[in-house]
């Protein structure tokens, strides 16, 4: 499976790379660049079947990626890809209804090991 991590925490990025180092993984820090890995992935026929999404990045932030990655799948048929969104902000904070229709889990920071392989495994991912 192909994980896509989008997160400008370091700290976030090693602990979650670690929890799924089973799997091929790649990371990027910013949403431009996500879109562009996204897309190229797709092109590729090589896709990523699970992003982790931060929602507080500078610039293009996880809303906006999360969005963009819904119109290009439903543009271009791709399909859904299951998305976990891991965020400081609380679900009362940061969880709109739009993003409750986007993506398929919640986690608020700091991850835990746990929490995430919880996740995991209701998404039948593991």
């Amino acid at each position: 499976m192909r994980v896509l991590i989008v997160d400008d925490d370091i700290v976030q990025i090693t602990l979650i790379s670690a929890l799924v180092e089973a799997f091929e993984v790649d990371h990027v820090s910013n949403g431009d660049d996500a879109l562009q890995i996204f897309r190229n992935a797709h092109e590729e026929n090589r896709p990523y079947e699970l992003v982790f999404m931060d929602l507080m990045m500078p610039g293009f932030d996880g809303y906006m990626v999360v969005n963009a990655i819904r119109q290009l799948e439903k543009e271009q048929d791709w399909g859904m890809t299951k998305v976990i969104v891991i965020t400081g902000k609380s679900p009362e904070e940061g969880l709109t209804e739009q993003l409750k229709e986007q993506c398929q889990d919640y986690l608020v920071k700091p991850v835990t090991a746990e929490a995430l392989l919880g996740s995991l495994e209701e998404l039948n991912l593991i």
